[in-house]
């Protein structure tokens, strides 16, 4: 008796908990909540005069979903109730409760009656049904023509269903499918439904912080957009002069499209789109997933096989054959092992640096109707798909992922997220290397998210106040693109701009090249930032707080490493830093930055193996290069046992090349002590410039 009263105790705290807050109430004397009215093929909704919904259902077979979109937090405590009354009698005819339904309305859960006095509780998945709850009979059940009460409620992780005040059924609640709920009917019924009230604590939209929350969004103009047709998918070119989309028909809903491109004309117009040409587009649907960065090759999502054989829609390379035509040429395949999905589209995102791959799929074992999945480059390729987990994935879904430069920020839609419309766009942070761990997803706010949906939020990597998105029309219903600029000044993010030229370090003349900056803290995530730029500029935005290598590379250079430590920076700054490649030429002297020793000592100190083995890289890459290793001193000691010192490290840095596979013949070495300084000896700031170890370039 004891726990049977403090049972009920608990059960009248949970009603009260979840009957605190009515979120949803429709008593039908208006159309409050824009119902789908209308006829439609052997159904019918209509308002009636007196206040009431009525729903009709002649079809001898199949059933009736008429439902709107409500999300529930199946973690809270919430309550379904509605007042119902089916006119004509039939024996095999049911209708109900419908919830967790899913958009295309064939996955649902349903509270079923029957007129002679029967319930059962089912699950519908792809239009299969299960039973959870058999026929059963009770007698609370009303005759045709009088009201039935219909009552679940959710306490704890079990769902309690109710007849007209009494409970008939519990279970462990079921996995969430959509966020759609409603009424269902089966065969030939006609009801009319005096209340629908939905009982749930409030739904809080987790926000991000931030300008972007200020946000002006505005349709690209009539050049790109077509109002009959989708257009999404949009990628810039680096220069910002071009921009790729993707235009689909709208009857095929995304599942085919074609490549369009457009350019800047003028100052601000955008130049009529054309159509890409074969055999760039084929008859599935095709998108630009990333342009490198000499925008001579692309990225590609599209169903393109050699032999002709689609198995789902994949990724490809294609090469620019001719720049002003804007030919390409045949796209090769990229194989992704195990790579399933059994929806179309699959939105692709390429990483800045192109080494993750992320994508949305629909495959067994995922979480919802498509989640985002991982594949990482390594030495033999792609790695099999990695589901990114739940705090990104639901029971709707996930789609168009966007990875920011710092490979830690993701942005991508969803419609299982609390947020203002069918599909909103998120951003979260990674927590770990497993790509398995991430933040809550944060929606970026009513300025980018409205009623319908909201995906390809795509930023432009030189540009953080600006993006572009696609968003569907509420007029026309078809997606078009869209330009968002955030207001407030970059100086409010906790980063520093990094900026300047790539130069020869011999000709000072400026040079195109990759930029890169690696994040030299012990305990956090590697960054590998990349920035390319034909005339010798690079600009890139790195979180202060840390500290820095930053380096250039370009084929037939050496990097020259320069060090950053914005470790005391606590506001936004910018920093000119001009960064050098030093020529693979006979003659050059180029100092190993990074190589440094014991004191007094030719022992090297690990920190120095990066840079060696850079330079390993360097002469496997180029089989003829000889060069001369040098080591120098300052002049503090006795000059003898200085020059010895130098020697002696030299063939250290000498016998470690050697070690590394390289043959003996091509390198030699010598110690100068202090015979060769590049910096005074009489200041100590100065005397350091002077201990060093360079290589000397005989041969290339």
């Amino acid at each position: 008796m004891k726990y049977s009263l403090i049972f009920c105790c608990l059960l009248l705290s949970g009603q009260l908990i979840a009957q605190d807050h009515i979120l949803f109430h429709d008593d039908f004397t208006l159309d409050a909540y824009r119902w789908a009215f209308g006829e439609r093929s052997n159904s019918s909704a209509r308002l009636l005069p007196n206040g009431q919904l009525a729903l009709s259902h002649q079809a001898v077979e199949g059933s009736f979903l008429f439902t709107h979109e409500l999300y529930l937090n199946r973690q809270k405590n919430f309550s379904l109730y509605a007042l119902l009354t089916q006119t004509p009698a039939g024996i095999n005819n049911s209708h109900g409760i419908c919830w967790s339904v899913n958009e295309a309305e064939d996955s649902y859960y349903a509270f079923l009656i029957r007129p002679e006095g029967y319930f059962k509780i089912i699950k519908v998945i792809d239009g299969a049904e299960t039973e959870l709850c058999p026929w059963t009979r009770n007698r609370r059940i009303r005759r045709p023509g009088e009201a039935n009460e219909l009552l679940i409620e959710k306490q704890g992780w079990r769902l309690f269903f109710f007849v007209n005040d009494r409970e008939v059924h519990s279970l462990k609640m079921p996995k969430q499918l959509g966020k759609r709920l409603g009424f269902v009917l089966n065969q030939q019924v006609e009801l009319v439904i005096d209340e629908l009230t939905v009982r749930h604590p409030p739904i809080d939209i987790p926000l991000v912080e931030g300008p972007i929350l200020n946000a002006r969004k505005a349709p690209l103009d009539s050049n790109i957009n077509h109002p009959d047709l989708h257009d999404t998918a949009p990628i810039l070119s680096r220069n910002g002069r071009q921009l790729y989309y993707t235009r689909s028909d709208s009857s095929q809903w995304l599942k085919a499209g074609d490549i369009w491109e457009t350019h800047v004309q003028g100052d601000t117009m955008w130049a009529p789109a054309r159509l890409l040409p074969a055999p760039l587009n084929n008859q599935d649907r095709n998108s630009v997933v990333y342009l490198y960065p000499r925008a001579s090759q692309m990225l590609l999502g599209s169903s393109y096989h050699p032999n002709g054989q689609g198995r789902g829609q994949g990724i490809a390379e294609s090469r620019q054959l001719n720049s002003e035509e804007n030919i390409w040429d045949t796209p090769s395949p990229i194989a992704i092992p195990r790579f399933m999905s059994t929806t179309a589209p699959t939105t692709w995102n390429l990483s800045h640096d192109h080494r993750v791959l992320i994508f949305s799929a629909q495959a067994s074992g995922g979480y919802g109707e498509s989640d985002l999945y991982v594949s990482l480059k390594g030495k033999n390729g792609w790695t099999a798909p990695k589901n990114m987990g739940p705090s990104i994935n639901t029971y709707a879904s996930e789609m168009t992922p966007y990875l920011d430069k710092d490979n830690e920020t993701l942005y991508f839609s969803s419609n299982g997220h609390p947020g203002y419309g069918a599909g909103d766009v998120y951003v979260s942070q990674r927590l770990s290397n497993t790509w398995t761990q991430w933040s809550q997803p944060l929606n970026l706010g009513s300025r980018i998210n409205g009623p319908t949906w909201d995906a390809w939020y795509t930023p432009l990597p030189e540009r953080p106040r600006r993006a572009f998105m696609a968003t569907v029309d509420t007029v026309h219903g078809t997606y078009d693109l869209y330009g968002v600029r955030i207001p407030l000044d970059i100086s409010k993010q906790p980063i520093v701009r990094v900026y300047g030229r790539v130069l020869n370090r011999k000709t000072n003349v400026s040079l195109g090249a990759q930029v890169h900056s690696l994040d030299l803290s012990p305990d956090s995530l590697v960054k590998d930032t990349e920035a390319a730029d034909p005339v010798g500029t690079y600009s890139m935005y790195l979180p202060f707080g840390k500290a820095y290598q930053i380096f250039p590379e370009r084929i037939g250079y050496y990097s020259v490493i320069d060090t950053l430590d914005v470790r005391p920076v606590k506001q936004f700054r910018e920093i000119q830093k001009d960064l050098y490649l030093a020529p693979i030429e006979i003659g050059e002297t180029i100092k190993l930055e990074r190589v440094y020793f014991y004191r007094a000592t030719a022992n090297l100190i690990e920190t120095s193996f990066p840079e060696l083995n850079r330079l390993v890289y360097l002469m496997q890459a180029i089989p003829t290069l000889e060069i001369d290793i040098r080591g120098h001193t300052d002049n503090i000691g006795s000059a003898t046992e200085l020059r010895r010192l130098s020697e002696q490290r030299a063939e250290v840095v000498r016998q470690y090349l050697i070690q590394h596979g390289i043959s003996a013949r091509r390198i030699t070495g010598q110690g100068f002590g202090p015979t060769v300084p590049v910096a005074s000896n009489a200041h100590p700031e100065t005397r350091r410039l002077n201990r060093r170890v360079e290589f000397y370039i005989k041969r290339r």
